[in-house]
């Protein structure tokens, strides 16, 4: 019982830590915007 209890441990630490890099990326991203390119528009699709 106690490895089914770790295991979900790890994967809430998981969930967790993916949840806190993606807050950090939408906030490096929203600094691009400001900073460099100055709230304009930018089409990354490349079409």
């Amino acid at each position: 019982m106690k490895v089914v209890g770790y295991r979900k441990d790890n994967i809430y630490n998981y969930v967790i830590y993916f949840m806190l890099y993606a807050m950090i990326g939408w906030l490096y991203e929203v600094f691009l915007e400001v900073v460099v390119y100055k709230w304009g528009f930018t089409n990354r699709c490349g079409l």
